[in-house]
């Protein structure tokens, strides 16, 4: 609609505990089955220990999107990347994908990687971001929590 206001761009930050109420909202739109690592405890030990890979695009106070990525020291996974779906389709992923990458690469850090359905909706948006298909590879997890 010609003169209506442009919706303001996200302002970009590292997560924080603070951030909780917001994560867990996301997490929920994402996967209504959280298990006892989307606690508040543990998200929280998580971004203590990863405070420098993990970042917020906020719209006000409201956060729109997230991306959780943890390091060894050595190589990186990204284990959540949300954008709200109102959001999406407007560069949210891509800037956050690149926040994370651009901590990652200062630290000397060369891998990252993500591990996908391959039935999951946007799953080729990881082709578009340049993440390659790794078919020379298995697969494979335990669940500590089982024993």
């Amino acid at each position: 609609m010609e003169g209506a206001p442009a919706d303001p761009e996200p302002v970009y930050r590292t997560l924080s505990s603070a951030d909780y109420p917001g994560i867990r909202s996301l997490l929920l739109a994402d996967s209504p089955d959280l298990s006892e690592s989307d606690s508040e405890e543990r998200v929280s030990a998580f971004l203590d220990r990863n405070r420098d890979y993990c970042f917020a695009a906020l719209v006000g106070d409201r956060l729109v999107g997230m991306i959780m990525c943890g390091c060894d020291g050595r190589s990186a996974r990204i284990y959540h990347l949300i954008v709200v779906p109102e959001w999406r389709r407007r560069g949210v992923a891509h800037t956050l994908i690149g926040c994370a990458y651009g901590a990652l690469k200062d630290e000397g850090i060369g891998i990252l990687d993500v591990i996908v359905f391959r039935e999951a909706p946007g799953a080729e948006f990881w082709d578009s971001e340049g993440f390659r298909d790794r078919s020379d590879l298995a697969y494979r997890d335990f669940a500590i929590d089982d024993i």
